[in-house]
């Protein structure tokens, strides 16, 4: 399902020539979109939590998605980035973020995992989620055929050279 709905996205910017391809973000491009550049747990100060996050110690504010942008941005201006709606990622999940010690000698540092496997990542945290879940660094995982009201996409345009 997912790989189907990337497929109509690659489909969408090709038909259009728009110029640009249209993808769901890697995993390691969607923690360095969220950290934008901050170095805590979150990428705002946790006393903070209730201005940058819908989740699940808010109930009586939550209960359903949120449009995104009534919550502040990071330092890049992204809303929504904790909380509200996991974000599927393109890669699959697998327990080590892609870093064996074979990718590490090699210097990789943005890791992409797209060997086949059960579930695919999701970051960010939802409006359900307690807030341990919405840290930058936290990760989470589903099948691909996964529904529910607080699994949502952010996509990732980039230029076609």
């Amino acid at each position: 399902a997912q790989n189907d709905f990337m497929h109509l996205l690659n489909r969408v910017s090709e038909q259009y020539n728009l110029g640009v391809t249209v993808k769901l973000p890697t995993e390691a491009q969607w923690e360095y979109a969220v950290r934008a550049e901050s170095e805590g747990p979150f990428y705002f100060p946790a006393e903070e939590m209730q201005e940058h996050a819908w989740y699940g110690e808010r109930w009586e504010t939550t209960g359903h998605t949120h449009p995104v942008g009534l919550t502040l941005p990071n330092a890049w201006g992204l809303c929504d980035m904790s909380g509200n709606a996991w974000e599927w990622c393109q890669d699959w999940y697998e327990q080590n973020y892609g870093l064996t010690e074979e990718r590490l000698r090699e210097g990789v540092t943005d890791p992409l995992n797209d060997q086949p496997g059960f579930d695919h990542v999701l970051r960010g945290g939802g409006w359900r989620s307690y807030a341990r879940y919405l840290r930058s660094a936290y990760r989470s995982r589903a099948r691909p055929f996964y529904r529910y009201g607080d699994i949502g996409f952010r996509l990732l345009i980039e230029d076609n050279p």
